[in-house]
């Protein structure tokens, strides 16, 4: 608006000037003009700034956005219609650095909001053209869009903030986003450090301003969206008309901008705002990257075959570091795991890049260039890099090879006729892979030698001229082939056998070697036979072992030994052991065979039989042995048979004895003759009498058994004149009374039988037990205890007395021997054991046993304790005692479940112990309760034995009889803001000595309602400069929750919102339902933004002191009214009677404001017409016709223009027209011309009064200029 003003105002000084002045003007603009087209900064044929997105011959956002534009870089963001990313806070200008930025989910005006944002950037000529546009959800009205083009990478922090700071020179491009048509407004910035500076580059619409260095363009009719885009009103698809799309362009590099100094852009950023003032708080944004400058990227890679390039199946190198150096700095980057690296936003000009070379790695690509010893070593690049220029440069590495060969023979020796051989492994253990590796071997000679590949190990190997020769076009680092090569042997072939082999390689450092050997050997047969024994005795087996041994170097092959058996009466032969050969027995002679034998190996084969008395007398054996590639041999050996007699004796242990005492016998078998007995058995029917249980107390040497009642003693052999006694024990109780008779029998394999009797005689006693409990019922934690009484009540005495009680094991008992009775006592594994070694008739012992009792005791206790003698049977006696527990319970109750903030918490904690006949006394009882921290506990009321220390209640409640009970109750202070939302949780814990605990558990929860506190801000729609705006603003309560110290700010007001109304009850406290009034004025002031926006913001806090805030705003229409009159007379001179017409061109030259009723009037005529509506910028055109008066000379007629905005407020304007009354005079003469120079006097009297109302007519319009004007 005050541009317009401006505008005009030179245009109307221009009409005043001579006209020399004003021809060099237009001169001088036309000139401008010309020149102006002739340098286009931003070309048409670059970029369409058509006011649409779709391609129309040249690159345009569809095609740039889809990659097939000439633009260098580009970026696309989308940010929807309700996104999570607006602006908020009063840091979020343009003039602030980014770090004041805020942003949060609240939203903007449908007008503000941002749908797409994208940009493109293009070299022209050496020059950087940027190009920027954006669309918005509705174009219901105005905005003002902002393009930012920061240096450094901007980002949301998730926070509600923003990563990244401003650097100096940073782009701001602010535009119109109008949809009143044409951008009346383009304006473009850099950050200086701390602020925005102007460029003084100027431009407008794109329609009319391509020539300037920057302009920007809206959308005038609807236009297709290339993407996806929907309208708040409209077709989808489409921007609806006018101002939903914006685009626009800058010549970075022109001379009103940045120049030659043209920084580098990482960050786009989109906003808009109210106005075009770079104060102005910020709306909507959207926020994305770019890349104005260079790039420099490549790859690092394996150079396996080192040819210098890369090739298919080269792998790419990770983890490498790239210097980029140049203008006295270095940066760096590592490769990925493909091996790319890349520089973004490097600016132009002349660098170097370097690879840091590693351990092992040798250089391959590049084989020459810029000299890198600085900077990581080897060869670089030297390079050139432009705006928008991407330079790629490769580097290429090796790893040498490091080859091993490793050569074993297949074994050190082998026996003639066996297969000899040779692997030989060649390794790489370099850390590069090794080609054209080549492996050669002369192999070695000899009768009956002939070499295969028996495995080539994956290599491709052949023997020619008798040498092996192997090749593989590549192995990989720590990568092997193993080469096998193998011979037949015959028995000409024995001998050493040498060899070497050698391996090659490209890039290998020498040609490794390793040797191996072998070696054929012969063999020699022998035969050697024992007898296992000389001499036996009949019965016992007999055998012969055949050892044969191959005592030659090498193998002995087809190994055949064989034995023609002896056949002496009672003989049966059978291979034992055939010592690995393969042997069997036919027709009485023995045969074994074996394959190979090899050098000092033998084999033993051993034969046996059986012998009986039948056998007696001398055993004589030959054997012999032939091999195939040997000689042969023969051995002998004997045995002597020899015969034994057997005898046996019987004696008890004692004649008499009493019950209970153990008996036994002792059996003794000899052999009296000259050979061992074999397979002797002795046998005895035992006693079956009551009571006895018989047991080998001693077998002598012997095997023995009991089954069925029969010993059964056995021995393989008894040598001559030896014997053994076996010694039979059995106990006794009451029921044996009377004799034992006993008779053993004895026998041999190979002899005839004997026996022997003897007799023992058995006494007889009688065993009772008692059992009484120390007290009967007891309480737990009292002490429990049984007195056991053993008698014995026989005649005889009792022997081994044994007295068990398996204790009570109840819950919590501990059982000691309080007393043993002189008996020995123990007690193991909860098992009471009392032994006496003899207990005479009429004596007896008693046993004390105690035990504590716990709270888990509880019940009844049973015991049973039992006795017996080892001469008697047994007896037993029970007891029992009662042990009576407390039952105790705790509850815990809160005051109230829920609370609201600003309340105590309560709970009752309540312990009770149980009213029954089977209750007892609760000893000790203590309740503790550990209190939820962040508040302070109290005892209300006091209870005696009760405390909170450090947080924690404890009361010491004493004992608690049956049906007994006690309570206590705890608060805390009132709760704060910090336990909103908060649950109190509270477990209280019971422990008494003799019974079980217990804990109850309630919880409170805090609750504090949300706050909420409205405003509503109201005043007029227009204003004029000079008037006094009043504002009202309503504040409510949004919820249920009071809220005090309420503060309403407008920083727009002359002075601070005072309040009027709506506090119904005086007390001020802001209650749910009550509406304050504040009201402010604001004088408004020729500066001021128009419209007039301010916002009114209010704070109120509720009883805790939480906040909660809002804020209104409200837009004036500042008015401007303003009127022209122009009046002209028809004709500008006449006659007395001649008619004459005046014209009235009224014109509203506001650019804002529209005119009512607007009147003109005439002092001479009056009432000249009415125009109702007069809109900014019409002219209407008014007629007046009236006859000239009769009186001579100028006459003056003054015309006015009067009319009222919408608020009444009048403005007029007057113009003047100007007509001359010529009267004709004629004035007597004499001759024919004497009255000529008087009418020519009166003529030009006439003629210059007509002069003088041209004069005043170009003083009237130049005066309605000047009233235009203002």
């Amino acid at each position: 608006m005050n541009e317009s003003l401006r505008t005009r105002s030179f245009a109307a000084s221009v009409y005043t000037l001579p006209a020399r002045i004003i021809t060099v003007l237009i001169v001088t603009a036309v000139m401008i003009a010309v020149s102006g087209l002739a340098a286009i900064a931003l070309p048409a044929t670059q970029f369409e700034l058509d006011g649409n997105a779709v391609s129309n011959g040249h690159d345009d956002w569809q095609n740039v956005l889809a990659g097939t534009g000439g633009d260098f870089n580009h970026s696309f963001m989308t940010d929807e219609n309700n996104d999570t990313t607006y602006f908020t806070g009063g840091g979020s200008k343009d003039g602030h650095d980014v770090s004041d930025w805020k942003y949060n989910a609240l939203g903007a005006q449908d007008k503000d909001e941002i749908t797409n944002a994208y940009s493109a950037a293009y070299i022209n000529a050496g020059h950087l053209d940027l190009y920027f546009g954006a669309d918005r959800y509705a174009n219901s009205g105005d905005s003002t869009a902002g393009f930012w083009f920061f240096q450094n990478k901007i980002s949301l922090d998730g926070s509600g903030g923003f990563s990244g700071v401003h650097s100096v020179g940073d782009l701001l491009i602010v535009s119109d986003f109008s949809n009143g048509g044409a951008i009346s407004s383009i304006k473009a910035y850099k950050w200086n450090g701390s602020g925005l500076t102007a460029f003084s580059a100027t431009g407008g619409d794109c329609s009319t301003h391509l020539a300037d260095p920057l302009c920007a363009i809206v959308n005038q009719t609807e236009v297709t969206a290339p993407w996806a885009y929907t309208p708040k009103s409209g077709t989808a698809g489409k921007f609806p008309a006018i101002g939903s799309f914006l685009e626009g362009g800058i010549d970075l590099n022109d001379s009103n901008v940045f120049g030659a100094n043209v920084p580098c852009f990482a960050s786009y950023l989109v906003e808009t705002r109210a106005s075009n003032s770079t104060d102005s708080t910020l709306s909507d944004f959207a926020l994305g990257s770019v890349n104005t400058c260079g790039k420099v990227t490549g790859t690092k890679y394996n150079d396996l075959n080192i040819n210098g390039s890369r090739n298919n199946g080269e792998p790419g190198l990770e983890n490498w570091t790239i210097s980029l150096v140049g203008s006295g700095a270095t940066v760096t980057t590592k490769t990925d795991a493909n091996g790319n690296y890349e520089f973004d936003d490097v600016e132009p000009g002349t660098y170097t890049v370097c690879e840091t070379m590693q351990n092992t790695w040798s250089q391959s690509q590049p084989s020459s260039g810029a000299d890198c010893s600085a900077h990581g070593g080897g060869k670089g690049y030297s390079i050139t890099i432009g705006l928008g220029d991407t330079v790629v440069r490769d580097f290429g590495n090796y790893q040498s090879p490091d080859l091993a060969i490793d050569k074993t023979a297949d074994a050190a020796s082998v026996s003639a006729g066996s297969d000899i051989g040779f692997k030989i492994k060649v390794t790489n253990n370099g850390p590069g892979p090794a080609n054209s590796v080549s492996l050669t071997d002369p192999l070695p000679t000899k009768t009956g030698i002939s070499w295969t590949v028996a495995d080539d190990g994956g290599a491709t190997c052949n023997i020619a001229s008798n040498t092996l020769t192997c090749t593989k076009s590549v192995l990989a680092s720590g990568a092997s082939f193993t080469v096998h090569v193998t011979s037949h042997t015959t028995k000409d072939s024995c001998g050493t056998y040498d060899n070497t082999a050698t391996v090659s390689a490209s890039h290998n450092d020498g040609s490794p070697q390793d040797s191996a050997s072998t070696e054929v050997l012969c063999a020699s047969i022998a035969i050697d036979k024992t007898a296992d024994q000389g001499t036996v005795s009949a019965g016992t087996d007999i055998g012969f072992k055949i050892k044969v041994t191959n005592i030659g170097a090498g193998a002995a092959t087809g190994v055949s030994m064989t034995d023609t058996l002896p056949t002496n009466a009672g003989l049966s032969w059978t291979v034992a052991d055939d010592g690995g050969a393969t042997c069997g027995i036919s027709s009485g002679v023995l045969t074994c065979t074996m394959a190979s034998l090899a050098s000092g190996v033998s084999f033993t084969v051993h034969i046996t039989s059986p012998t009986t008395k039948a056998t007696c007398g001398t055993v004589d054996n030959t054997a012999s042995v032939t091999t195939t590639n040997d000689g042969h041999g023969e051995d002998s050996a004997s045995i002597s048979v020899l015969c034994p007699s057997i005898d046996v004796a019987k004696v008890a242990d004692q004649g008499t004895v009493s019950a209970g005492t153990g008996i036994g016998f002792k059996i003794t078998v000899t052999n009296t003759g000259q050979g061992n007995a074999t397979n002797v058995t002795m046998t005895d029917t035992l006693p079956t009498n009551a009571g006895l249980s018989w047991t080998v107390a001693d077998d002598g040497g012997a095997t023995c058994g009991i089954s069925q009642g029969v010993l059964t003693c056995t021995m393989a052999s008894l040598a001559a004149g030896a014997h053994f006694t076996v010694h039979i024990t059995s106990p006794t109780d009451k029921t044996t009374c009377g004799t034992v008779n006993n008779t053993a029998s004895a026998s041999a394999e190979n002899d005839g039988s004997d026996q022997a009797s003897a007799s023992v005689t058995v006494l007889c006693p009688a065993i009772d037990v008692a059992k009484v409990a120390d007290a009967d019922p007891v309480n737990a934690n009292d002490p429990v205890g049984f007195k056991i009484t053993v008698t014995n009540t026989g005649q005889g005495d009792a022997t081994d007395v044994t007295m068990t009680d398996t204790l009570p094991t109840n819950a919590g008992l501990s059982w000691t021997v309080a007393d043993d009775g002189g008996a020995t006592c123990g007690i193991s594994a909860g098992v009471l054991t009392c032994t006496m070694a003899s207990l005479a008739s009429g004596a007896h012992f008693t046993v004390h046993i105690t035990s504590p009792t716990t709270k888990a005791t509880c019940g009844t206790i049973n015991n049973t304790a039992s006795a017996s003698a080892e001469n008697d049977g047994s007896d037993e006696a029970s007891a029992s005692i009662h042990v009576l527990c407390p039952d105790v319970t705790i509850t815990k109750i809160a005051d109230a479940g829920t609370v609201k903030g600003g309340d105590v918490v309560g709970f009752t904690i309540t312990v009770s112990n149980a009213d029954t006949q089977t209750t007892g006394t609760a000893y000790n009882v203590v309740v503790t309760d550990p209190l939820p921290s962040g508040l302070t506990w109290h005892i209300d009321p006091t209870v005696q034995g009760c405390s909170i220390t450090n947080g924690s209640l404890t009361c010491n409640v004493g004992n608690l009889g049956p049906g007994d009970h006690f309570s206590v109750h705890i608060v805390s202070d009132p709760t704060t803001a910090a336990d909103c939302g908060t649950t109190v949780t509270n477990t209280g814990y019971v422990t008494l000595d003799n019974g079980d605990g217990g804990n109850a558990t309630d919880h409170v929860d805090v609750t504090c309602p949300d706050l909420g506190i409205g405003i509503a801000k109201d005043g007029p729609q227009y204003a004029h400069v000079g008037d006094t705006v009043q504002y009202t603003m309503t504040v409510t309560n949004g919820t249920d929750e009071p809220l005090s110290n309420i503060v309403v700010t407008d920083p727009k007001c002359n002075s601070a919102p005072v309040y009027q109304s709506g506090d119904t009850n005086n007390d001020q406290i802001l209650q749910s339902g009550e509406a304050w009034v504040y009201t402010c004025d604001h004088v408004v002031l020729s500066t001021d933004t128009d419209p007039l926006l301010n916002t009114a913001h209010v704070d109120g806090q509720d009883k805790l002191g939480r906040h909660t805030s809002n804020e209104a705003s409200h837009s004036v229409d500042i008015l401007h009214p303003s009127i022209s009159i122009v009046k002209t007379a028809n004709p500008i001179s006449g006659g007395p009677g001649d008619p004459v017409t005046y014209t009235y061109v009224v014109k509203n030259t506001s650019s804002d404001t529209t005119l009512y009723n607007v009147t003109v009037t005439d002092d001479k005529l009056g009432f000249i017409g009415t125009i109702a509506v007069l809109a900014p910028g019409q002219s209407v055109t008014l007629h007046k016709s009236t006859t000239l008066p009769t009186t001579a000379g100028a006459l003056t007629n003054v015309g006015t223009a009067t009319g009222a905005d919408r608020l009444g407020k009048k403005v007029s304007a007057h113009d003047d027209a100007v007509v001359t009354v010529v009267l004709a005079i004629r004035l007597p003469r004499t001759g024919s011309d004497t009255g000529l120079p008087l009418e020519t006097g009166f003529a030009l009297l006439g003629i210059g009064f007509v002069f003088i109302g041209i004069a005043r007519k170009r003083h009237a319009v130049e005066d309605e200029i000047e009233a235009s004007d203002s």
